[in-house]
């Protein structure tokens, strides 16, 4: 029968049959080789990435801590963030000659596993004078986040005098026990 087939026939017939046979070779023995040889490349990409892995749990740990501190983890927890900030304002507002024209209670809202703490107060004084109390707030205090300052002046009709005023927002981040 094969001997009746021309040279071209031929041809056809072993590429189709060598065709064949690499599919079948391939199926039965390469398949797994190559399945293995990329489940080993990603294992061993796995392992290199834990050899770091102590120094990166590090760097997160010290990340943590600056946000914790950036967001007001270091208040003490025995005292109530309110009487803290107005001792520390008003003894502030006593030695610089500032009114202290509003403190209402802190705004407390819950998400999640974090309750935040807002307090507002007003403060009359000189623009100068302001400024020095919302730096102490925000560096020296570390009682919270100076989030929002808003300066305004008004006219007292009594002395008929501009007086300035600024509203401060100051936010405090726990975590809910």
């Amino acid at each position: 029968m094969f001997k009746k087939l021309t040279y071209k026939n031929k041809v056809i017939y072993l590429l189709v049959g060598f065709f064949v046979f690499f599919i079948i070779v391939y199926n039965l023995a390469i398949k797994k080789t190559v399945n293995i040889f990329i489940e080993n490349s990603r294992i061993s990409e796995q392992l290199s990435n834990l050899d770091d892995a102590p120094v990166r749990i590090q760097l997160i740990e010290k990340r943590i801590k600056q946000i914790d501190q950036a967001i007001g983890e270091s208040i003490s927890l025995d005292k109530d963030l309110h009487k803290q900030l107005l001792e520390r304002v008003g003894g502030y507002c006593k030695q610089n000659n500032i009114t202290l024209r509003d403190f209402p209670a802190v705004h407390q809202i819950s998400k999640q596993d974090y309750m935040i703490q807002t307090s507002q107060f007003i403060v009359e004084g000189t623009f100068i004078k302001i400024l020095k109390l919302i730096k102490l707030l925000e560096t020296d205090y570390r009682i919270g986040k100076v989030s929002s300052v808003k300066y305004y002046s008004m006219k007292n009709p009594k002395t008929n005098r501009i007086s300035l005023y600024a509203k401060i927002y100051l936010q405090n981040i726990k975590k809910n026990e």
